[in-house]
């Protein structure tokens, strides 16, 4: 990386570049939009031939092993640069939870912990559960045992990458409040 995004264009472009090093895999887009209500709409689209399955030694971003390999239906894509600016669309009623499938952010903020807590899924085996690749955590509302929706937070997974025992234990401590 040469530079640290700054706003929320750089997190679009840092995530493709992602995709595009198949470093992130199985993403298909409809479209993205700056000017819609949502950012994107994309399907995941899970090649049996890929290997896409969570692995403990060599596969951490995968998928669980008992999620259905094809195409998922078309979920809804948010972009932020931080997960703070999510909660402040929530509270203008500009964006709703229950439409939303996944975030890609570039942290996650202290805003968020008034309507969410994140399960991270880079420590151990947690990312055992996650059902779209490579994403961090899963974010959770106080009422709810089931996730919102999942979120990736690039900062999280950049730091993980670099030191992967550091971030792990970074991550048990912000997050594992719930």
């Amino acid at each position: 990386m040469l530079s640290t995004p700054r706003q929320e264009q750089d997190v679009v472009g840092l995530f493709h570049e992602l995709i595009g090093a198949n470093i992130l895999k199985g993403f298909k887009f409809f479209g993205t939009s700056m000017s819609d209500r949502y950012d994107s709409l994309f399907m995941m689209d899970y090649l049996e031939s890929e290997s896409i399955r969570f692995q403990r030694d060599g596969g951490r971003l995968g998928i669980d092993r008992n999620f259905p390999v094809g195409k998922t239906e078309p979920k809804v894509l948010e972009y932020k640069f931080d997960l703070d600016g999510l909660i402040a669309d929530f509270e203008k009623e500009e964006k709703f939870v229950k439409h939303i499938d996944f975030v890609v952010c570039w942290k996650a903020g202290e805003a968020f912990k008034q309507k969410f807590s994140l399960d991270p899924l880079l420590v151990g085996d947690e990312g055992s559960s996650r059902q779209i690749y490579g994403s961090t955590h899963k974010a959770y509302t106080d009422a709810s045992t089931v996730p919102v929706f999942e979120v990736l937070v690039l900062e999280d997974l950049i730091r993980w990458f670099q030191d992967p025992e550091t971030e792990e234990a970074r991550q048990k401590q912000a997050y594992r409040e719930r």
